[in-house]
């Protein structure tokens, strides 16, 4: 009735099934062999930060911000502070062209995240 594989198959699935029912069965005779697990709220409170603004200041972010901000790397990031530490803060976004390594591609990626204050 059934060929070698399909009897391999069925084979599988009960003995699977009786493996299964003979671990349920030591369990309820025995209690506390097997440990229960529960989820637990944590014993210490995560503080939440909460940012008042979605946007990153051009003029008050730290090296380590800018860095969070897309094609914005190490270098690039403290040319950016060393650039408002010389000329002064920036008045528009615009000029982070100046900046060596800030092109029309970097600025198109990163202006929806910056303001300037």
């Amino acid at each position: 009735m059934f060929n070698a594989r399909e009897r391999a198959a069925l084979y599988g699935l009960v003995s699977t099934l009786i493996i299964g029912l003979v671990t349920v069965w030591l369990a309820e005779r025995q209690p506390g062999t097997l440990e229960e697990f529960r989820i637990e709220r944590a014993a210490v409170d995560v503080p939440r930060v909460e940012q008042t603004s979605p946007f990153v200041d051009l003029n008050g972010a730290s090296v380590e911000q800018l860095q969070q901000l897309p094609l914005i790397g190490e270098k690039t990031a403290a040319r950016i502070v060393e650039y408002r530490r010389v000329h002064g803060p920036f008045s528009t976004l615009e000029q982070l062209r100046n900046v060596k390594g800030i092109g029309a591609v970097t600025l198109q990626k990163v202006e929806p995240l910056l303001q300037v204050k």
